[in-house]
């Protein structure tokens, strides 16, 4: 009998977890947090090796795995999975016969928080915003502005939005506290 990790183990949860008061209230920003996640993924698949090395330089200096540029890029294509679009998430996430469908995911969670007793009752799928994310990505929610939005996170200060007209360059720095 084979196993899948879900079966010796929870699954992750991957993604981002809040309040549906926050999710009401923070719409927009966590559309645009997942566009740019997507825009990130898909710009370090261009050329992983060159695009990650500023990454490698911060991750090397705190992390305790230190990884070398083909290390990392053989971990990144390996042993995690990068969605780098909305259509890419629809074909595993949402899809029943996809690799990482939701419910099953969802499904996990649940049955091992409540067997470690850190919930009292099962979250309900109504819980799950996934699918009205994806309908507005879809949808083009996303694209309502006409430049190019990023976000900085600062852990003390919170979320800030920065907007760049196209084609304007972005570094990526820790910020140090």
């Amino acid at each position: 009998m084979l196993l899948e990790g879900v079966d010796v183990t929870p699954a992750a949860i991957n993604g981002i977890v809040t309040t549906e008061e926050f999710a009401q209230e923070n719409w927009e920003k966590i559309l645009i947090i997942i566009r740019v996640w997507f825009q990130i993924i898909g710009y370090m698949e261009g050329d992983l090796p060159i695009r990650s090395e500023e990454f490698l330089k911060y991750l090397n200096s705190v992390a305790s795995v230190q990884y070398t540029p083909k290390q990392y890029v053989f971990a990144w294509e390996n042993m995690e999975v990068f969605f780098n679009s909305p259509e890419s998430v629809q074909k595993e996430v949402f899809n029943q016969d996809g690799s990482f469908y939701w419910k099953q995911i969802w499904e996990s969670i649940n049955t091992f928080l409540l067997d470690q007793g850190d919930l009292k009752e099962s979250v309900p799928t109504s819980a799950f915003w996934g699918l009205k994310i994806q309908e507005s990505l879809k949808n083009g929610i996303e694209n309502s502005h006409p430049e190019t939005s990023y976000l900085m996170i600062d852990r003390k200060q919170g979320i800030k939005k920065l907007s760049l007209k196209p084609g304007v360059k972005l570094s990526i720095l820790p910020i140090k506290h």
